[in-house]
């Protein structure tokens, strides 16, 4: 499973882009070298998936002493480095990796005007970076 973040790199999110766009490159690699033997091979980049406990603030707590510890702003523990995204249904989600894998689609970002923004990113990177900075809230001080 990506993740958002190995398409778009938000502030305070840079260790956990790196992972998540690894693992793209390495999915990437995987499918090229498997795909002439007839595997599928899907990477799902969604963004924050809704919980139960989603809406509640105390969700994200687990690591708040981590985060203060390091000297980081507490939006470093939100998803998205605290970027405002809307959390997706899961229930929507199994559903459109269903149809994915179904379809043999390589890869599936979700929201997908997300993944237009990841789009401009790569093939007009400045622009692309600026029209992102507008969504992403700036780093605030650490306590």
């Amino acid at each position: 499973m990506g993740s958002l973040a190995g398409k778009l790199v938000t502030p305070l999110m840079g260790p956990y882009a790196v992972a998540k766009s690894a693992l793209a490159a390495y999915v990437d690699a995987v499918r090229l070298e498997m795909g002439p033997q007839g595997a599928h091979v899907l990477l799902v980049s969604p963004g924050p998936i809704r919980r139960e406990q989603a809406d509640d603030d105390a969700t994200f707590d687990r690591y708040a002493d981590e985060v203060a510890a390091a000297g980081l702003p507490a939006e470093a523990n939100r998803p998205g480095g605290g970027a405002p995204l809307k959390r997706l249904d899961p229930d929507r989600l199994a559903e459109q990796v269903f149809d994915a894998c179904r379809r043999r689609t390589s890869e599936l970002v979700v929201p997908r005007k997300v993944a237009w923004l990841a789009g401009l990113v790569e093939w007009f990177p400045d622009w692309g970076r600026r029209l992102l900075a507008r969504f992403t809230p700036a780093p605030s001080k650490a306590p």
